[in-house]
């Protein structure tokens, strides 16, 4: 798996309510599967919840985000939403940016920072993206974010690529997970 966005550890030190996004270039070419969707958070006074996201680059548009809210974690770690967790999660293409966005329901929560800007919004989204997002409000220091891909797998036996919510069972496409059935 290849990460992008702000894939380090940073230092624990922010604490704001609200939703958070850095722009990152999707690695590797071609069409990629998106595996995890996070960010490194801890919940300094229990009960928090995130939510991830994926929009294009200028936010125009929401291409995936968490399906449910989830609990912060307790001490400081990646805090994600997996690929089954996604709401038709799509395929990201490699080479292109895309604004990966976490949202947050209490100023009680930590997240670890970088050495860069992010954009920020004090609009919290854990309930739900909406189709469209503006994160106006450039911070010093940006939060890490992360996208975790892998390279789509293509499927043999009158194939092509195949997501990870259909089945190809001769040349007919049909929801389920990615397998070949004959």
């Amino acid at each position: 798996m290849a990460y992008f966005g702000f894939d380090n550890n940073g230092v624990t030190a922010f604490t704001k309510a609200g939703s958070f996004g850095v722009v990152g270039t999707c690695p590797g070419s071609g069409n990629q599967t998106i595996d995890s969707i996070g960010g490194r958070l801890y919940d300094s006074g229990g009960g928090l919840k995130f939510r991830c996201a994926i929009y294009t680059s200028d936010g125009a548009t929401l291409l995936t985000s968490g399906t449910a809210k989830k609990d912060q974690p307790d001490t400081e770690a990646w805090a994600e939403q997996t690929n089954a967790e996604l709401s038709s999660p799509p395929h990201l293409v490699g080479g292109t940016n895309y604004l990966i966005v976490v949202s947050v329901d209490s100023t009680n929560f930590r997240i670890a920072v970088d050495g860069a800007s992010v954009n920020s919004t004090a609009s919290s989204y854990v309930d739900g993206f909406p189709s469209s997002i503006s994160l106006g409000t450039s911070e010093t220091y940006p939060e890490c974010i992360r996208c975790g891909v892998t390279p789509a797998a293509a499927v043999g036996g009158g194939g092509g690529l195949i997501g990870n919510n259909s089945a190809l069972i001769g040349s007919s496409i049909l929801l389920g997970k990615s397998a070949l059935i004959n």
